[in-house]
């Protein structure tokens, strides 16, 4: 309102500019009741003259001269203005709102409309000296004891998702993921003088389902800052590495699970403060992992929670382009076997530098990949996304 308010006051400023040289010229010093006029008379380019008519005796001013000034006045007036007046300002453009590096960004899928979305994702991870004795949670899940000089690791996945809008601040998500997962091991069996022996093993199949609620606390207000709730739910639908056969001579499995064999969730909460150009965020999870039991010498396990804190910023360079950069840093707390830590285990500390490109070709479709590199030890070592939706 303001840059709209400032037009309007130069455009009428530079309109009545020669209405002021044209009295100067023509007229003479007016009295002390003209100089005394109200802005609005001094607006109004015909309270000039009826002022001048109304002025005191032996002012000098003729018919003829009363005359000439209207033909002035009026010309000055009709004279085309520096501004074209009448015609409002072309409104300012809003950029479109900058897709981010959260699973939730704000927009929310309204009531009753259906968003299906495809992504495809590569991740890659590599580990050198690792001393595995019994079970742990690693990269892989192994079971055994042996001895590991390096573990080399590739995950393929294809992830379809399903977003609707229950209200127009609730909508809910499923996530169906297809897993292709290899990896390559070189190790030496313990208590055996042989050389080292390289495996390699694959497994493709289902992942692990999850369902999600995200609810969006205010609509504005707050500063302008946005709230979300989020609930992720996460099952245990995708081949388990305890009901795989491991090989007696290794103690590696024979193949790859394409899920991890624990249910678990995940509330979480996601700040959104949008200002032009950028849009800043952040969100906080934590991952809480239900124990399985599965019988037999493995008894009862619990892989450990988690807690999970990325933050970062979202940036528009035109109304069909962004970009963003940002961080995440998980920590893993120790696994547990029976309810007693498992022994040679401790925090894992994950934390991944993330950068985004996004293309809106409307609100509701556009392209994005999002590449994250690991910087800690525990971290993978590069996580690369592309997403696209497929219907809305």
């Amino acid at each position: 309102m303001k840059k709209v308010a400032g037009v309007v006051i130069i455009v009428f400023v530079m309109g009545i500019a020669p209405v002021g040289a044209a009295l100067a010229d023509n007229t003479p010093a007016p009295s002390s009741s003209a100089t005394s006029a109200t802005p609005q008379e001094t607006a109004n380019p015909s309270a000039a003259p009826a002022s001048g008519n109304n002025g005191p005796s032996g002012s000098g001013t003729t018919e003829e001269e009363n005359k000439k000034r209207k033909k002035t006045e009026s010309s000055s007036e009709t004279s085309p203005p520096a501004s074209p007046v009448g015609i409002a300002p072309k409104k300012k453009t809003e950029p479109p709102t900058v897709e981010t590096l959260v699973s939730s960004t704000g927009i929310l899928i309204p009531a009753g409309k259906l968003l299906v979305e495809d992504s495809l994702e590569y991740i890659h991870n590599t580990a050198s000296q690792l001393a595995i004795q019994g079970f742990t949670v690693v990269s892989a899940l192994l079971v055994g004891s042996i001895n590991v000089q390096s573990v080399s690791q590739d995950y393929y996945m294809d992830i379809l998702t399903f977003y609707y809008g229950l209200t127009n601040r609730l909508e809910v998500e499923a996530d169906v993921p297809y897993v292709y997962r290899t990896e390559n091991v070189v190790t030496r069996p313990i208590a055996s003088a042989t050389s080292p022996i390289e495996v390699n093993t694959a497994g493709s199949d289902i992942g692990d389902v999850q369902f999600g609620l995200h609810y969006q606390f205010n609509q504005s207000g707050m500063g302008g800052t946005f709230f979300l709730g989020n609930v992720m739910v996460k099952s245990n639908s995708g081949s388990n590495p305890f009901s795989i056969p491991i090989t007696s001579s290794t103690g590696l499995l024979t193949v790859q699970p394409t899920g991890t064999g624990f249910w678990s969730v995940e509330p979480g909460l996601t700040v959104l403060f949008p200002t032009d150009p950028a849009v800043f965020y952040a969100n906080a999870g934590y991952i809480y992992n239900f124990s399985t039991n599965f019988g037999g010498a493995i008894g009862t396990i619990n892989p450990g929670n988690a807690t999970d804190l990325s933050f970062g910023a979202g940036f528009s360079l035109n109304e069909q382009t962004s970009f963003s950069i940002g961080y995440d840093q998980m920590t893993m707390w120790p696994p547990t076997e029976n309810g007693v830590q498992i022994p040679l285990t401790r925090v894992l500390q994950m934390g991944s530098l993330m950068f985004g490109y996004s293309y809106n070709v409307s609100r509701y479709f556009f392209y994005m990949l999002n590449v994250e590199a690991g910087v800690t030890p525990d971290a993978p070592n590069v996580q690369i996304t592309f997403r696209i939706p497929l219907f809305y």
